[in-house]
């Protein structure tokens, strides 16, 4: 039986809450809690991060940027086609990106 993907292009797409930045190369990175703030303060008595953070790619930080809770899926997609004309798999660059993104808690989809 083979599964179908749904269709989220009317879901409006929004940052979880967190942390990022753009670097000096234009490039996000998202900073995501390990654990919750017990947690945060028990690693760090370990000198361990905990903290990770998640460097995007440009296409990944483009999305990122436009992920403001207004645009639909839908909306992000035409933007990108508009920014990058000559791209042909954008759909599904953008499918696994959120994809990744929701199941790491870094992205909703309402």
């Amino acid at each position: 039986m083979s599964e179908r993907i749904p269709d989220v292009s009317e879901r409006v797409a929004e940052r979880s809450d967190g942390d990022w930045e753009v670097a000096p190369d234009g490039r996000v990175h998202v900073h995501k809690s390990k654990f919750g703030p017990a947690g945060s303060r028990m690693l760090k008595a370990f000198r361990v991060k905990p903290t990770l953070t998640v460097k995007l790619d440009a296409l990944g930080s483009e999305v990122w940027q436009l992920l403001d809770g207004r645009r639909r899926v839908a909306d992000v997609l035409a933007e990108l086609r508009r920014r990058h004309p000559d791209e042909e798999d954008l759909p599904a660059r953008l499918g696994k990106f959120l994809s990744t993104m929701v199941s790491n808690d870094l992205v909703r989809l309402r």
